[in-house]
């Protein structure tokens, strides 16, 4: 079993498989002046089946796909579908903001994603445009409405307030998951900009679930980063993540690893190794493992 130094139990991994993209969001990347890692940067498919068996023998038991946007990556559905027949009980999520998730849906089940989280900040066609710099909110939403239907539960959308550009909608998508089988979360914006106006915080979004609706149960499961609220009358679940004002560190489960093989063991403190550099080095499996 992979343990941390504080003893917390390691069965949960972030990989991202690229540091590209096909959208530009305000809140993620410049419009411009973003320099794509070299091909030979960037982890091959093999170091990163390696790395996940690996883990898997020290009691991995879910990966989760991201990126940049995973699906822009050639032979993604290849890769995973390796990746579940060598780890046949790992349970492998994928990522993704959707614009391309109804191009490739089918190959990635039959690959073995057991579940999706798509991203869904807007629910209106300007707003998408002015956040995003690209077009596809209506294959975003056609997309979740397919998850839905072939019943990939839970399907988990996740949003982003930011003051002045879609706050205004929170009602808006909340009310999203009253007619849809989904679980909502809003996210607390990370320190990744130099915006100047008072951040949406996760209370912000429990006060207005709480004076505007009944909720039936609320919960966090261990390992998980949500709180989730059952809402009466609702079909799904609305919830909140709070890195900034929350804390869920002493039963985080996760390591993260880049697309240019750096080791991050926690997005709010920075430190990160070189793990393609032991993955390069001619080592065995062991000093693989030792390293992280």
């Amino acid at each position: 079993m992979l343990t941390d130094r504080y003893g917390r139990k390691i069965t949960y991994l972030r990989l991202s498989v690229t540091d590209r993209c096909n959208l530009r969001c305000t809140y993620c990347m410049p419009e411009e002046g973003i320099e794509k890692l070299p091909r030979a940067e960037v982890l091959s498919y093999d170091e990163m089946r390696r790395l996940v068996k690996i883990l898997a023998r020290e009691g991995l038991e879910k990966l989760r796909i991201t990126g940049g946007e995973p699906l822009v990556r050639g032979g993604l559905a290849d890769f995973i579908g390796r990746v579940r027949k060598e780890n046949p009980g790992l349970e492998i999520c994928l990522t993704t903001n959707g614009v391309l998730l109804l191009d490739h849906l089918d190959e990635l089940v039959r690959a073995g994603v057991n579940r999706f989280n798509v991203s869904l900040d807007t629910l209106r066609e300007e707003t998408f445009r002015r956040l995003t710099r690209g077009e596809g909110l209506s294959r975003v939403l056609a997309g979740i409405d397919e998850l839905i239907r072939r019943k990939l539960h839970p399907v988990k959308v996740n949003s982003l307030l930011i003051p002045g550009v879609n706050d205004d909608e929170l009602g808006d998508l909340v009310e999203f998951a009253r007619g849809k089988e989904v679980v909502l979360r809003f996210i607390e914006q990370m320190p990744l900009t130099n915006g100047k106006a008072r951040p949406i915080t996760s209370r912000d979004v429990e006060e207005f679930i709480r004076s505007r609706y009944r909720i039936v149960r609320e919960h966090r499961a261990p390992g998980e980063t949500a709180r989730t609220f059952e809402i009466s009358g609702f079909k799904g679940q609305v919830g909140v993540i709070s890195p900034l004002t929350g804390s869920f560190c002493s039963d985080c489960n996760r390591i993260r690893v880049t697309a240019d093989g750096s080791i991050l063991t926690c997005l709010l403190h920075g430190g990160q190794f070189n793990l393609k550099k032991v993955l390069r080095s001619g080592g065995d499996d062991s000093e693989v493992l030792a390293f992280i």
